[in-house]
């Protein structure tokens, strides 16, 4: 169920608005960069985590301590239930019902593209160091 929206888009908004359009685009450039950034270190981080992993199968251990850094593997478990898997009344019983902020967000123009562009390559310069 999505709430209806309110656009920041008419003179009106834009002349109570404390933030320019410029400035406001400014944040977004900045976001836009970090999220080219944060897909760069993801790859980083699973493809040091699969490294690390392979390690500790080669040991035959769960627990590794390098003096500088730790690390302990433990397996999780989490369980699921979907609504159409049980009867109305226990679901209106027992589900549970959370409210959040979200905010969707969006290049209009190629900066994410240029962005990802960007970090991609300097995580390929990163990893060619190593």
């Amino acid at each position: 169920k999505r709430s209806s929206t309110s656009r920041c888009d008419s003179a009106r908004a834009r002349r109570n608005m404390p933030m320019s359009d410029d400035a406001l685009d400014l944040v977004l450039q900045k976001w836009a960069w970090a999220k080219g950034e944060e897909a760069a270190m993801k790859k980083t981080i699973e493809m040091c985590k699969t490294q690390v992993e392979k390690a500790m199968k080669e040991r035959s251990c769960t627990e590794v301590n390098t003096g500088s850094y730790q690390v302990k593997k433990s397996m999780r478990k989490m369980e699921h239930v979907s609504k159409k898997d049980l009867p109305a009344s226990v679901w209106s019983k027992y589900a549970k019902t959370s409210e959040f902020s979200v905010l969707s967000f969006k290049s209009l123009k190629k900066a994410m593209k240029a962005a990802k562009a960007k970090a991609k390559a300097k995580a390929a310069m990163k990893s060619m160091k190593s």
